[in-house]
């Protein structure tokens, strides 16, 4: 009876150092605002007002569980499972997966960590040095697919370095898991990033190619990106051409209660064909240029504001050039550490274009305006 015993705590006392040097945390986010845009495109013709309840508007809202656990000798397991909810109607987002923001495993050492699963690239995490911090979904549409905006890659490895006199990298391969040729459906990435004091400068890439109907698509948004079969109507290529490649040069710096961000991306689609619609991402964009600038202030520690510029200049398959600019402006109150209050609005205009458009609401003219109020709260 006193071995058994000996033996239950000795079982204890290896769990309980188990726990300790291992944690598992829920986490989340839910944001949501009301939304005003006006010029909305309306079946047969002309257009209207729309007030909605945007999910997500200045953060993508989403909920999730991250642990490690300390394996000795400088490593550490880690894990992620992340999925991103619809506030204004509690579906799931990302297209209804479950996990769809992020789903990875992998282990840390003193070199860097190697993450595998769905995971967003190098150019992502750039969004923060981009109008995206400031705005959100905003400005989703006119950053297009220069990925800075709440993209991932399926079947994923990412490395990313540990940090060296403040520079640090990453690279990325999403595979297509395809039998006849190794380039279907896959996605390639590579990201530097320094800093030092309150500058800091980035570079990052993504390329990502032409499927098969067999191929299980790496890339989550691009034209011919998708999983489309060589040879479909209005496809063209074969398996394995890049689809789209995208580069992004990204810069901020905090000066006291100020921070400036200034950023060059640039995205190209090699299968873009005419006849598309002349619209930003559509099949016949064949190359765009985002130019993005702005500045966010502190007025007190609680109050920000900040203002922002975009221009894109988009070129076309078979037709004339054509351009976007949005002017964006908002304020940023906390109410506490987990939950503050805001508004912003952002005018959008375009030239030699079919349409501008903000949000999910397609543009009726050249010319478009939004205004929201929100609330964004942190767990």
């Amino acid at each position: 009876m006193n071995n058994r015993l000996a033996i239950l705590c000795a079982i204890g006392l290896c769990m309980s150092e188990a726990q300790a040097q291992s944690s598992v945390t829920l986490y989340g986010l839910l944001d949501t605002g009301v939304t005003y845009v006006d010029r909305v495109a309306v079946a047969g013709g002309g257009s209207g007002r729309m007030w909605s309840v945007h999910p997500g508007a200045m953060q993508a809202s989403r909920w999730g569980l991250r642990g490690n656990e300390d394996l000795g000798g400088g490593l550490k397991a880690l894990f992620v499972l992340e999925g991103g909810i619809n506030v204004d109607t509690g579906t799931a987002a990302q297209g209804g997966l479950p996990w769809g923001r992020r789903v990875v495993v992998g282990i840390e050492s003193k070199y860097g960590v190697v993450l595998a699963g769905r995971q967003p690239d190098f150019l992502d995490d750039m969004g923060s040095m981009t109008s995206t911090i400031d705005f959100g979904s905003q400005v989703a549409l006119i950053h297009g697919l220069d990925r800075t905006y709440t993209q991932r890659t399926n079947n994923s490895i990412r490395f990313n370095s540990q940090q060296f006199g403040g520079a640090s990298f990453t690279a990325l391969i999403g595979l297509g898991e395809n039998t006849a040729t190794f380039n279907a459906g896959s996605a390639r990435g590579l990201g530097a990033n320094y800093v030092n004091g309150g500058l800091r400068l980035a570079a990052g890439y993504y390329e990502s190619r032409l499927g098969t109907g067999t191929a299980a698509s790496s890339a989550d948004a691009g034209y011919a990106s998708i999983g489309a079969v060589p040879g479909a109507p209005g496809v063209v290529g074969s398996a394995g051409s890049v689809a789209l490649r995208t580069y992004t040069l990204a810069s901020t710096y905090q000066w006291g209660p100020a921070r400036l961000h200034a950023s060059y991306s640039q995205f190209k689609q090699p299968l873009a064909a005419a006849g598309g619609a002349r619209a930003i991402n559509s099949s016949s964009n064949s190359k765009t240029q985002v130019l993005d600038v702005g500045a966010s202030y502190a007025v007190t520690p609680l109050l920000f504001v900040s203002a922002s510029v975009i221009h894109d200049h988009l070129d076309f398959v078979g037709a004339a050039k054509g351009s976007l600019t949005q002017y964006n402006v908002g304020a940023d109150y906390f109410l506490s550490k987990r939950t503050d209050v805001y508004a912003n609005a952002g005018h959008q205009k375009s030239s030699d274009m079919n349409t501008a458009g903000l949000e999910s609401a397609p543009g009726g003219s050249r010319s478009q305006l939004l205004a929201r109020v929100g609330i964004r709260h942190k767990f």
